[in-house]
Formats: structure tokens, sequence, C-alpha cells
């Protein structure tokens, strides 16, 4: 980010605040972003980069090599008006989905302490409970 007047502007009072986003290659300038007046602007600089971006959208649609999933247990504790799941502490901070018999149910978040805390009042406590209550096998994956 710089304070500078954007491309194409001629008078020295219009200078503002600019992103400016560079081809990672070769260092040209290729967008500038700022607003004006209420609106924010994306203002292409470089047509070159627009050809070096299709190598990023090429990037992009590679096949990722898809690792397998570590399936690992959850201890489910029900509450009066909660669901809490916990699971092993090595996975606390970590994204995951929980299944029920491979079934998927929701993709949740572990806090630091390993464990989501469900109301029974949100969808998503009420499909555990109800999951827990036909003795079905509730296990995490990490995401």
């Amino acid at each position: 980010m710089t304070v500078k007047v954007p491309h194409g502007f001629r008078d020295k009072d219009l200078a503002r605040p600019v992103v400016e986003i560079r081809d990672f290659k070769n260092g040209r300038l290729a967008y500038e972003i700022y607003s004006f007046g209420q609106d924010i602007v994306v203002n292409p600089i470089n047509d070159g980069f627009s050809k070096s971006s299709q190598n990023f959208g090429d990037f992009k649609s590679q096949k990722r090599r898809r690792t397998k999933k570590e399936r690992f247990d959850i201890d489910v504790i029900v509450k009066a008006d909660r669901v809490i799941l916990k699971a092993d502490l090595k996975h606390a901070s970590q994204n995951i989905e929980i299944y029920a018999n491979q079934e998927f149910i929701f993709t949740g978040s572990l806090s630091r302490n390993s464990d989501i805390t469900l109301n029974l009042s949100n969808r998503e406590g009420r499909k555990i409970l109800k999951e827990v209550d036909r003795n079905k096998d509730i296990y995490g994956k990490i995401k």
C-alpha cells in the first residue's frame, strides 16, 4: 500500500492510499485498488499480467493429491441443554467434519480444549442427539 496519484489521474490533489498488486514473477505493476468517492476501484494497469494470470488459473485447476482423511473417535457428552463433542487434544483448534455411521453431519472447529459445544436449540445439536439415541458411531475427520 502506498499513497500516490492513481494511474491515469493527472491532478496531484487526487492522491490517495492505493494498494498495488504486482506480478510475482517479474515485479511489474498489474492492478491498483483504491477508493474513489463511495466506490472501490480495481484498475488493471498492465495487460501483460492477464496473460501470466492464465498460469495461475492452470495452477488452480491442477489436481490436488487427496490424502485419506484420518478418522478419530469423538466422545459425546449430553447435558440438559447442550451436547459436547470431545476429541483427543492432538486435534485441538482444527477444523473437522463430524460423521455418524459414514453420514456427514456438519463441519465445525474444535476449541483449544479440543471440544465443540452445541446448544440443543440449534439444528446440529439436535441431529447429534438423535444420532446418539440411535446408537450410531459418531466420529470426526480433519478437514
